[in-house]
Formats: C-alpha cells, structure tokens, sequence
C-alpha cells in the first residue's frame, strides 16, 4: 500500500507541475532570447552613506535610523517579459524591512511592502504587483531597520519566463512567512500578497490528480493490482501532513522572529518594541506635557482602532473616548482643565489660540499644550 501510495502520489506531482507550466505559464512578448538584468555599474544607483560593488555584491551601509535606497534601472523593459524577481541578502539586521516602488514614465508609483521573511532569499512572481505592466523604467528598494547596519545585498535581479522560475517562486512562497500583524487576529489568508498560489489550492490539486493517478495505475494493471480505499486514505493523509508542515514552518518562524523582537523586554518596552510603537511613543510624549495625576482627557478621532489604543496607553490617566459617538462630549461633561487629544484623522477642529471645536458646533476656548503632525493636546480654559 505504501509503494502504491507513493507512486500515486509521485504521478500526481508530475501532473500537477505539468499543469502549472501549461496553464499558468506567465505571458511574455514573444521576443527572445532574454537576458536577467543583473546588479552591475550600469544598472545600479545606490543612496547610502558607503556602499561598495564587488563582483556583483552590494556592500552597503545604512543610514541614519538605517535607510539604503537601492535601484534596478530597467530602462525600456516590457514588464511582462520580465516575470521574476529575486532579492537576496546577506546578514540583514533582525528588524530589517523592505519598501519596493516601481519608476514608469519619470514618475514613482505603486509602493509595495515586501512582507516576506527571510530576505536572505527571495523569488517574487512580479505579475501580482499591481501596475506591473508596460514599460518599467527602475525599481527601487527601500530597506530599513531600526538602528545603522551594514548588510550585503548578493542580488537583486529580474528574470525572464522559465519553467524553473516558477517553481521557485511557488516553493519561495511555500517556504516563506510574514511577522504578526494587527490584522491577523481576525483573518489569516494562508499566504502573502505576492503569491501566485495558495497553498490549499495547491494541495488539493495533488491530492485530486494523485487520486486521478492511482485509478490509471490500476486500471492499466489489468487485475494485478486491486483497488484499495486505503490508498486514497493514505494520500489524503500525506497532503494533509504537507498543508499542516507549510502552516507549521511558518507559526514557528513566526514564533521565533516574536522571540527575538520581545524577549526580555519589560512590558512598557514590549509595547514601544510592538505594531503600535509609533502611536505608543506619540502618547508617552503626550504625557510628559500632563501634569495633574488626575487630569481628565478627551480623545478625539474618527479612527476606531487608534482611538482605543490612545485611550489604553493614556492609562491611568482618566481617558474618555466614545465608540461611534461625537468625538468631543457636550459641554456639560466638559471642565475647565480638562485635556483634548486630537488625533488624526479626527473631524475634531484645534486652533492654537482660540480652542478645539466639531463642525457646526460652538468653539470650547482651550490653549494649545502640545503639537505633532498627528495630534494636538489642548487644555480647556
């Protein structure tokens, strides 16, 4: 049973790759042949405060709060000849992010985040971004972390059709994962933004042409061999162990790269270290400018998620934010010395001299305490 299970399912992978190149073979022009356009002195611009080519490999440092702008020119390329790119680094900070933009008829457009980890490998099936289409003049790729580094960037490449490609562009996003997002305790897709398949859809596949190649085998064995349930049900079980193995590559992944980024952090640095880190330190800044430890604070905005989150790291100050309510409370909860905190987006009006209003309401006097580009903390007179 078990060599029938395995040649079933060896017939049903063939199928199944002959499938994928048949069927899902990207378009291209038709002109041929085609080269990769590879990292060379001719095709690279690099924003950085030292960088270095050497045979190929880009030695880069990044700036400031560690930013190195790296760009592909790919001057005159029609982009569906081009389906595949590949980025491939080496020794990227832990925290490390990558930002892609495309360059078409002299101007930016269409900037993605690269979500997929590790960037030490990458092939990305370049049809799933948005605006991939026409003439691509460069591509440019944004890498960020948190502190100065260096890294080594082995290869940014764009490849041409093939029928290997594609196959590692499948087994790239099989292998890959992204980190925690908000997002991700109410839905999990399964896969990335830029990944030609996902995984069930794969898997199913193979488990229906592998179920397609065990009846062909016995029907040619002519009675030699017998119809056993027990081979689809060993089938169905191996594919499930193969969806369960990409789900749990990526959980544990997921898990490690949680680890490095909280593990022995105190809960206030878990929080500055988190997906709000920005809005957490925004509210620490405003705190500082709250003296009274009994102060009451208003939090106006029309973003449902910010505006709990302000009111959770305003604690244990007394916050008051309103869930599908006016943003601002009548003015018989208001009292002079009460806080109001402006958080954009917000229909909430703050002018530094004369106080804080909603649209066809009357204008609360109020001095401006403090001021960001995204919020306004306003002191009622």
């Amino acid at each position: 049973m078990l060599r029938a299970t395995l040649a079933s399912m060896l017939l049903g992978l063939a199928m199944l790759l002959a499938v994928l190149m048949l069927f899902f073979h990207p378009p291209s022009s038709g002109e041929s042949p085609l080269q990769a356009i590879n990292m060379t002195e001719e095709t690279l611009e690099v924003v950085a405060p030292s960088w270095q080519l050497i045979d190929g490999r880009l030695d880069l440092e990044l700036a400031g709060f560690g930013v190195g702008v790296v760009t592909l020119l790919t001057p005159g390329i029609d982009a569906q000849d081009y389906p595949y790119l590949h980025l491939s680094l080496e020794h990227p900070p832990p925290d490390l992010g990558a930002t892609m933009s495309l360059r078409k008829g002299g101007k930016t457009v269409h900037q993605y985040i690269l979500e997929d980890q590790p960037l030490t490998d990458l092939w990305i099936a370049t049809r799933e971004f948005k605006g991939w289409d026409g003439s691509i003049e460069a591509i440019t790729i944004i890498l960020t972390s948190k502190e100065p580094s260096a890294l080594t960037v082995t290869d940014i490449s764009l490849h041409p059709a093939s029928a290997t490609l594609q196959l590692r562009a499948i087994l790239s996003d099989l292998g890959s994962f992204a980190p925690w997002k908000r997002a991700q305790m109410n839905t999990h897709t399964g896969a990335a933004k830029v990944a030609s398949f996902y995984p069930v859809p794969l898997v199913v596949t193979l488990m229906l042409l592998s179920f397609v190649a065990y009846g062909v085998v016995v029907l040619l064995s002519r009675g030699r061999i017998t119809f056993s349930w027990t081979v689809p049900a060993m089938i169905f079980l191996a594919c499930w162990l193969v969806l369960d193995l990409v789900w749990q590559n990526r959980l544990l992944r997921q898990v490690a790269h949680s680890h490095l980024t909280f593990a022995g952090l105190s809960p206030e640095e878990k929080l500055a270290a988190g997906p709000d880190a920005k809005l957490y330190r925004s509210i620490a800044t405003v705190k500082a400018h709250i003296n009274e430890p009994d102060a009451r604070v208003m939090v106006a905005t029309s973003d449902l998620y910010a505006g709990m989150r302000a009111a959770y790291f305003l604690y244990p100050l007394n916050a008051y934010w309103r869930l599908e309510r006016p943003e601002l409370p009548d003015a018989q909860y208001l009292r002079k010395g009460d806080y109001i905190l402006v958080l954009s987006p917000s229909r909430a009006y703050a002018h530094k001299d004369k106080g804080v209003r909603l649209p066809e309401t009357r204008m609360y006097p109020a001095e401006m305490v403090y001021s960001s580009l995204t919020m306004r903390l306003l002191r009622l007179k």
